[in-house]
């Protein structure tokens, strides 16, 4: 949009005075832009008046005939039409045509930044989720094998090791509580079936 501003206010003079040679000569510095395909000037009757074309081999097909302005996107390329005025006074339309190498370019380049992206905030969330894992399921995953102990061999006297003064460690402390007296009364029982 900059690039057809600049290039029309550049032919001006070219339009206005009616020299396509010199408009020739302002489209074709379009040839330092690698992303431009080609280029047409149409004065103010909507006729061609000066073009240009990245490839001498194969022209690039030009509205014959001055296109709205604004822009056009297509699958390959963006049409860009610019009406060129000197003084308040139309007196011809621009017409500029560009390859979408650079988009999609960029549009890879950022994919491929969000890739990496979503691998470091996954690589993160194992690390994350393997410390909690630690802290958080280990005391209980060792609590539920105590509980099994217990549960299978009826042994009262086993006891769960307690690892931190948390919610974990309370819930800890009450089953260790609940076999200690569990142990009090089955040494009670016993005692008492021996009396």
């Amino acid at each position: 949009s900059s690039m057809g501003d600049v290039v029309a206010r550049n032919c001006t003079a070219a339009l206005d005075f009616n020299v396509p040679k010199d408009a020739q000569e302002v489209l074709s510095s379009l040839g330092t832009q690698p992303h431009i395909i080609s280029a047409c000037l149409y004065n103010k009757e909507g006729q061609i008046f000066a073009t240009f074309h990245r490839s001498a081999l194969r022209p690039d097909v030009l509205p014959q005939s001055a296109p709205p302005p604004g822009h056009d996107f297509r699958q390959d390329h963006l049409a860009l039409s610019r009406t060129v005025f000197l003084n308040q006074e139309l007196v011809g339309t621009l017409y500029l045509k560009s390859d979408l190498l650079n988009l999609t370019s960029r549009l890879k380049q950022y994919a491929i930044i969000a890739v990496g992206v979503l691998l470091v905030a996954q690589l993160v969330a194992l690390l994350v989720s393997t410390r909690v894992q630690r802290v958080i399921s280990g005391p209980i995953l060792e609590l539920a094998k105590v509980a099994r102990t217990v549960a299978t061999e009826k042994c009262y006297s086993v006891r769960a090791a307690k690892h931190s003064d948390d919610e974990i460690g309370q819930l800890i402390d009450g089953f260790n509580e609940m076999l200690s007296q569990i142990q009090a009364r089955d040494a009670a029982l016993e005692e008492a079936r021996e009396t």
